[in-house]
C-alpha cells in the first residue's frame, strides 16, 4: 500500500521498517530545503528496492535477506546490502559501500558495489572468503590456481586517488591478479583481481575491480585499507 510521510518539521526518519515482502522504498526532492537530515531504511527479508533522487539527506540503508537494489542520495550514505546477490550504488557523497554482512560473510553471494560520485569505501572486510577447503566455484578456475568464484564482491566503478577498499587481515596475506576469464566484465579494459592466500590451498577470490584503474596498487594506504 502506498504510503505518504509529512515531513514538515522533521529532520530524521529513525526507522522505516519494510519488514517481509518485497519492500520498494523511493525518496524524492528531498534537498536542503526539505530539512530532512537523515534516513533509516531496514528492509527486512524479500527482494527490497531503495531510490533516493534529488536528495541530501544521508542514508542508512540495510536492504535484508534477499537480492537487493539500493541506490543512495547525495548524502554521505551507509549501504548494507546483507544477504543475497545484491545492487549497491552510493550516488553523490562520500558513502560506506558494504555487500554482505558478518554472520554469513558473503556466503554464495555475488554482489555489485557502485560508489557513485564522492570519496567512497568499499568495505569487504572479511566478506567472500568462505574458508571452504572444498571447491566452491568452477572446476577450469580451481585447476587454475584459484577458487572462490560462487562468492564474491564486483566493484564497478573505483577510483584511484578517491575511494577506498576496506580488507581484514593483513596486507601480506592478498594480492592482486589480472582476470583473464569469463569472470571479466566491462569494456575491454582489464579487470583485476583481489585474492586471499590461505596457505596451501588455492587462492580465493574476494573481489573483482572491474575495468581497473592503472596504478592499483595494494602498498597504497590511499587505495586499501587493513584492519
Amino acid at each position: 500500500m502506498p504510503a505518504t510521510l509529512n515531513i514538515q518539521g522533521i529532520e530524521r526518519f529513525n526507522a522505516i521498517n519494510g519488514g517481509g515482502g518485497d519492500d520498494v522504498l523511493t525518496v524524492s526532492n528531498l534537498d536542503a530545503t526539505s530539512g530532512v537530515e537523515f534516513i533509516k531504511f531496514v528492509a527486512g527479508d524479500g527482494n527490497d528496492r531503495l531510490t533516493a533522487n534529488n536528495t541530501s539527506a544521508n542514508i542508512d540503508a540495510t536492504g535484508g535477506n534477499g537480492n537487493d537494489i539500493l541506490s543512495g542520495s547525495n548524502g554521505n550514505d551507509t549501504l548494507l546490502g546483507d544477504r543475497g546477490n545484491d545492487i549497491i550504488s552510493g550516488g553523490n557523497g562520500n558513502d560506506r559501500i558494504i555487500g554482505a554482512e558478518s554472520s554469513n560473510l558473503g556466503r554464495g553471494e555475488i554482489d555489485t558495489l557502485i560508489g557513485g560520485a564522492g570519496q567512497d569505501t568499499f568495505v569487504l572486510d572479511n566478506f567472500y572468503d568462505d574458508g571452504n577447503t572444498l571447491i566452491d566455484g568452477d572446476w577450469i578456475n580451481f585447476f587454475n590456481g584459484f577458487d572462490g568464484t560462487g562468492d564474491f564482491a564486483r566493484i564497478l566503478d573505483f577510483k584511484v586517488g578517491e575511494d577506498l577498499i576496506q580488507l581484514s587481515g593483513q596486507r601480506s596475506s592478498y594480492q592482486l591478479k589480472p582476470i583473464t576469464n569469463s569472470l571479466q566484465g566491462g569494456s575491454a579494459a582489464q579487470d583485476m583481481g583481489i585474492f586471499k592466500n590461505n596457505g596451501f590451498q588455492p587462492l580465493e577470490l574476494i573481489a573483482i575491480v572491474q575495468d581497473a584503474p592503472s596504478g592499483l596498487n595494494l602498498n597504497d594506504t590511499r587505495q586499501f585499507k587493513f584492519i
